[in-house]
């Protein structure tokens, strides 16, 4: 079911009130507006059923109202794996979903449940990527988007602002960054971090209920990957926002070309640029 907030309009609305209705000795009017009197309803709900506080029906508040979520959407060719879309937190100029191969978005749809259990966002700035782009300082020709297996959660969700961001970034390292998602005030674990502004290459201390966010990645077997050559002079070689799912791939062994295969035929990748690193070997000349 959709995502829904205070203002929102229409027969999902209609729906969300019709099932409150159910858990009230005093019913709601069915007009599909969520006003001031339906975000009362859900916070009460909310609190009822012990789960987030926030008055936002998301996948969590949807299932304690007895709505299990939808199927993920699969577009496959032939007898290969398919692309899943998956929604996400649309945040600022970032996308409302990404797309990820479907055996990869049940880990990254468990993942975004538990993100949203602790009242932390998932933003996004995509999965895939199409065959014709790529190359250059800031994109890998070898990247993971290419075969499902990555997702970037939107690029300007963190370093603006450590004080407002839902995602405060921290150096970890020389290369590394580590990700702490803003959480609801009764949620998360209460922290003061450093936070990295990139505009003035500077930290900012901030406090706040936080969860981190590299590691609910890891447990969903989502590994983070290092800076790349050109920060801070190119932003987008910051790569803080970039997780990408490393589970089954076996060092030494995989090939980006086997990836490739997964999804597409050889007829629809050999012209590509991607394909001319097909031989390339996890964690040999392939990261």
């Amino acid at each position: 079911m959709k995502r829904l907030e205070q203002g929102d309009k229409g027969p999902e609305v209609e729906r969300l009130q019709l099932l409150l209705n159910g858990h009230r000795s005093q019913p709601l009017l069915v007009d599909g507006h969520f006003g001031a009197k339906t975000l009362a309803a859900v916070l009460e709900f909310q609190e009822g059923a012990d789960i987030l506080v926030d008055g936002i029906v998301g996948s969590v508040t949807w299932a304690a109202l007895g709505i299990a979520p939808e199927p993920v959407e699969v577009h496959r060719v032939g007898g290969r794996l398919g692309w899943a879309q998956i929604d996400c937190d649309k945040h600022g100029e970032g996308y409302d979903r990404t797309s990820l191969r479907e055996d990869v978005a049940k880990h990254f749809t468990a993942m975004r449940d538990e993100a949203h259990e602790e009242g932390a966002v998932v933003t996004s700035s995509g999965g895939k990527r199409v065959l014709s782009s790529g190359g250059g300082k800031a994109q890998s020709t070898k990247s993971l988007h290419y075969v499902g297996l990555a997702h970037d959660l939107f690029v300007y969700s963190g370093m603006v602002d450590p004080e407002t961001d839902p995602y405060v970034i921290v150096r970890d390292g020389t290369r590394h960054w580590r990700v702490f998602a803003r959480c609801a005030d009764d949620k998360g674990m209460p922290m003061t971090l450093d936070g990295c502004v990139h505009k003035t290459q500077k930290t900012k201390k901030v406090k706040g209920h936080f969860i981190d966010f590299t590691a609910l990645m890891e447990k969903h077997g989502f590994a983070r990957i290092g800076q790349r050559a050109g920060y801070p002079k190119i932003y987008g070689c910051a790569e803080w926002w970039h997780f990408q799912y490393t589970a089954h791939l076996v060092a030494g062994v995989t090939t980006f070309g086997s990836e490739l295969l997964k999804l597409y035929t050889i007829s629809q990748v050999k012209d590509s640029k991607p394909w001319q690193f097909r031989g390339a070997i996890w964690q040999q000349d392939w990261f």
